[in-house]
């Protein structure tokens, strides 16, 4: 990982910490949640980790963190708010991965799934 990638994960998880202060113990899942592993895609948007929950650390998990300055830039918002409605329509599905917790923070869109070892679906198409 990067200086500035590890640096994004330290603001994010501040700020995850700031609000869990802030908070009740009955908080929505949030990035202080998770270890993140390493780094294992990279889009125009953002990036994908590997990572575990605290809670399940032998449980991997794939978490895409997308950047908001980045979907707005683009004026792509509506695209993801289709992604994440499809990732949920997923839910239950034998065949399809779904998204297991989505939340934000100020810089960040993340959705974590389960971790298949299968490649990137583009390659396979």
């Amino acid at each position: 990982m990067t200086n500035e990638e590890q640096l994004d994960i330290f603001r994010d998880q501040q700020l995850a910490e700031e609000q869990k202060k802030e908070g009740d113990s009955d908080r929505p899942v949030g990035i202080q949640d998770f270890d993140i592993k390493r780094v294992i895609g990279r889009g125009a948007f953002g990036k994908v980790f590997l990572c575990v929950k605290k809670s399940d650390p032998n449980r991997p998990l794939a978490m895409k963190a997308i950047r908001k300055d980045k979907i707005i830039e683009e004026g792509i918002i509506d695209a993801v708010k289709s992604e994440e409605q499809i990732l949920k329509l997923c839910e239950g599905h034998p065949f399809l991965v779904a998204t297991e917790y989505k939340f934000e923070t100020k810089e960040r869109i993340f959705f974590v799934m389960p971790f298949f070892r299968a490649g990137e679906l583009f390659t396979h198409l």
